[in-house]
């Protein structure tokens, strides 16, 4: 109403679990309802001032805030700049990566594609598409020998993902032994994230404070499998994510 344009947008796992566009877009609609007094100049209805009209957020303008196709022509716009740019001289760090051109291309295409599965309607498949630019960009890096703190987090991230798959089902004994391997890699990993912050980071007392945390809730899972305690070991599991989600999203 006030003329803003607004987005949504979900991230790794690390601070959405299931990086599904829909639900965040429900999930905006129903708190624009929760106290609609503060967004309305009509008094509310429902339940004890809850469950504002529709109107407050339609399902429509939820549902473009999600998926915005100008966005997407916005990407597409700023790639073939990036395009031009670097057909003439490639960033230095990937001047002798002979992929590096074709991988510029094949991002142009993925673009391209999910431009036309949003004007078909087909949301779920254009994110999908979308992320395997990412995928694209950390195989460009991985090839030259360049991490970023991004690489670094998003490796942490994939395995605790891999670890936590264990908190929904029995701790059992040879899952214990899983989890005595999947603390050590990922101690090794919040060590690395630990020893080369981005930029911004640099002398921060909250990013040394949310690393150290992060630490805590591996070394929990650690200790828990070392001594065969299941229980303990279910519980350090339930910690583990919330450190690190906190890191993520401050610093990721």
């Amino acid at each position: 109403d006030a003329g803003v344009t607004c987005g949504l947008g979900v991230d790794g796992s690390a601070s959405n679990d299931t990086s599904n566009m829909f639900l965040e877009a429900r999930l905006a609609q129903m708190l624009q309802r929760v106290a609609p007094n503060r967004y309305l100049s009509e008094p509310p209805g429902g339940r004890g001032g809850f469950g504002g009209p529709p109107k407050t957020l339609s399902a429509r303008e939820a549902l473009t805030m999600a998926t915005s196709a100008k966005t997407v022509a916005a990407l597409s716009q700023g790639w073939s700049k990036l395009e031009a740019k670097w057909a003439k001289a490639a960033p230095p760090q990937y001047a002798d990566d002979a992929k590096f051109a074709p991988m510029l291309g094949a991002a142009a295409g993925e673009i391209a594609t999910a431009n036309k599965q949003i004007a078909d309607g087909q949301l779920g498949a254009a994110h999908l598409t979308l992320e395997k630019i990412r995928d694209q960009l950390g195989e460009l890096r991985a090839r030259n020998n360049i991490s970023t703190t991004s690489d670094r987090m998003n490796e942490f991230h994939e395995e605790m993902e891999k670890t936590l798959e264990h908190a929904k089902s029995d701790i059992t004994p040879a899952v214990l032994g899983d989890l005595r391997g999947e603390g050590a890699v990922l101690a090794y990993l919040i060590d690395r994230i630990a020893a080369a912050p981005p930029p911004e980071a640099r002398n921060s007392e909250e990013f040394g404070q949310l690393v150290l945390a992060t630490k805590a809730a591996v070394k929990a899972v650690r200790e828990a499998a070392a001594s065969g305690d299941a229980a303990a070991a279910k519980r350090a599991l339930q910690g583990l994510k919330k450190p690190y989600a906190i890191l993520f999203l401050k610093f990721g």
